[in-house]
């Protein structure tokens, strides 16, 4: 199964035909602002991205 999605993942990149169109999130831009962070806030504070996180996963389960 992990071959598959990586082999989509690749061919999605080289423009080539997949069956299925990968999605993928972005873990940091949408926590960060759902709860009022910065990507920067994502990238240099552990502290604040554990809470953007923590909230992400708590309000998204």
């Amino acid at each position: 199964m992990y071959e598959e999605k990586l082999r989509r993942l690749e061919d999605c990149a080289d423009l080539k035909s997949v069956d299925r169109v990968p999605i993928g999130v972005a873990e940091l831009y949408f926590p960060a602002k759902y709860t009022g962070f910065t990507y920067q806030d994502m990238y240099y504070d552990n502290e604040k991205y554990t809470r953007a996180a923590i909230k992400f996963a708590e309000d998204f389960d």
